[in-house]
């Protein structure tokens, strides 16, 4: 059984709407895509995960859309493998932990300064 919890944005108070993403089940700030709050939650919709805060989200977007261009589209310069054992070998970052939907600030900002 999924319950819904009342969760509010710890960025701007609204109250978050529990989504079904490609990692499962989330809540995102009902003022998407102006503000970008999420936090994930368990499959019965019970909150699990750290808060992500508008900071962040933004950065992992950016870092991702950087490192993306590594392995995708027409200019493409390895293949995503390639292209992720280099972020491994760029951060110091273990294969397991080695997903940029998991960097905090400080690692995507480094991913940034590295690939721009």
């Amino acid at each position: 059984m999924i319950v819904v919890q009342k969760v509010r944005c710890l960025d701007c108070n609204r109250i978050m709407i529990l989504l079904q993403g490609a990692q499962g089940l989330y809540y995102g700030c009902s003022r998407f895509p102006e503000c970008r709050g999420s936090v994930s939650a368990n499959s019965e919709g019970i909150v699990s995960g750290r808060y992500i805060d508008n900071e962040i989200a933004t950065l992992r977007d950016r870092a991702h859309k950087v490192f993306d261009k590594l392995w995708l589209g027409p200019e493409r310069i390895m293949t995503r493998n390639e292209s992720y054992l280099y972020l491994q070998q760029l951060t110091g970052i273990d294969a397991e932990a080695c997903h940029i939907s998991q960097f905090d600030v400080g690692q995507c900002s480094e991913v940034l300064e590295f690939l721009l």
